[in-house]
């Protein structure tokens, strides 16, 4: 395996869970130096449509106190070579469910114009926040005293939750 001084992980990190925790995990063991980029609210907007549930500063401070992440910085958009001219980074990693698609492509180009790697790590299956969004919001099976705000008619602040 080789070991690269400065490595870059990005990603919207909302709902933190297992896969997030594997993959950063996982990408430290590829360096000496840890940046992770977390996802602005306006860019997770512009890029899926909605906005994240956990705020960015939120996700950022929780991104920050995960071992092994020795740096966190502000992500504003795909063009990873924006983040790179910001904060000069020898690898990126992406989960390996990147590896060849257009977007996966797409990054390799850009990456190799700038001497800097790409490695692909193992995509943690069955968990994603999209996954965690979907069943908060349409199972019957959520946590005891989470209602469904499409249901109940409550919206984001319109309700409280008893202990």
């Amino acid at each position: 395996m080789t070991r690269y001084p400065v490595v870059y992980a990005s990603g919207v990190f909302d709902m933190f869970h297992i896969g997030h925790l594997n993959i950063l995990r996982r990408a430290r063991r590829h360096c000496d130096h840890l940046v992770v980029g977390v996802a602005t609210d306006d860019y997770v907007r512009q890029a899926k449509g909605r906005a994240p549930i956990v705020p960015f500063d939120d996700r950022r401070e929780i991104v920050a106190s995960i071992r092994g992440v020795d740096e966190t910085v502000v992500d504003e958009s795909e063009d990873k070579t924006i983040a790179w001219s910001r904060r000069h980074f020898d690898a990126i990693v992406k989960g390996d469910d990147w590896h060849g698609t257009p977007k996966g492509e797409r990054l390799q180009l850009a990456m190799a114009d700038l001497g800097v790697a790409v490695i692909y790590l193992p995509y943690t299956p069955h968990t994603s926040s999209s996954l965690l969004r979907a069943r908060l919001t349409d199972s019957p099976e959520r946590p005891m005293g989470l209602a469904n705000p499409r249901r109940s008619g409550l919206g984001p602040h319109s309700g409280s939750i008893a202990s």
